[in-house]
């Protein structure tokens, strides 16, 4: 599997930032190893995150 891991610009755009590439038993290992978050949790995270640089 090929994955493009993005990075978030300063104009809040995602941007291509580098491939990854795995097979699908490696793709499964780290997309189930990964700790769920909940969306409120995830957006209010974000929105914060937002605010913060803004002010920069």
């Amino acid at each position: 599997m090929i994955w493009l891991v993005p990075r978030i610009s300063a104009e809040y755009r995602f941007e291509p930032h580098h491939w990854e590439v795995l097979t699908l038993e490696d793709s499964s290992k780290k997309l189930l190893a990964a700790e769920t978050v909940k969306r409120g949790e995830f957006e209010e995270g974000l929105k914060e995150r937002l605010q913060a640089s803004s002010l920069r």
